[in-house]
């Protein structure tokens, strides 16, 4: 039997991810007025989710009295490659599109336990969606090739009837004559 857990306001927990190059970090904000711990798994986007389906990377918060979160404050964790022990691997990532799921708990956990994060660690009780990170490699390398366009050469004068203006004052009678003519 699985213990009840409290229902906890969507806004007490927070993630922010940040992808730069091949490395994610996630800023954890605790709004709640609880000690938490927290779990974060990056699968390949779209990916059902099964009981076995193995996370590419994560962060499994540590067993240690200083890993948890402060009431009030915020933590900034990197996202590890998984291994056969959990997410202790490099923190290079490999290039895709993921979705990042998660979960924090109230610590210690027990009865009555409030949890936030997504629908895959809290069951139905959700409070967040999976967030969508991108890594190199999942846009295009190089951007399109565009064909050059020749250059337009201007004339040396425009004329109207007898009177022959350089193109540069035909520019400044046209934006004086936009705002003259605009009501």
């Amino acid at each position: 039997m699985f213990p009840a857990f409290a229902h906890a306001a969507p806004g007490d927990v927070s993630i922010s991810p940040t992808v730069t190059g091949s490395n994610a970090t996630v800023t954890i904000t605790n709004g709640s007025g609880s000690l938490i711990g927290c779990n974060l798994y990056g699968l390949p986007a779209d990916t059902a989710v099964t009981g076995d389906t193995k996370p590419v990377f994560g962060y499994t918060n540590p067993e240690t009295l200083s890993a948890v979160i402060q009431p009030g404050s915020t933590k900034t964790v990197p996202l590890k490659l998984f291994t056969e022990t959990g997410p202790d691997g490099s923190d290079t990532l490999p290039d895709g599109t993921y979705d990042l799921f998660w979960g924090c708990s109230e610590v210690p956990l027990g009865e009555g336990a409030e949890q936030w994060g997504t629908p895959t660690p809290v069951g139905p009780n959700s409070t967040a969606e999976p967030s969508r990170l991108v890594l190199p490699g999942a846009a295009p390398s190089t951007a399109p090739s565009v064909e050059p366009v020749a250059p337009v050469e201007q004339p040396a004068e425009t004329c109207i009837g007898e009177i022959c203006v350089p193109p540069e004052v035909v520019d400044i009678i046209g934006e004086l004559w936009e705002t003259y003519a605009t009501p």
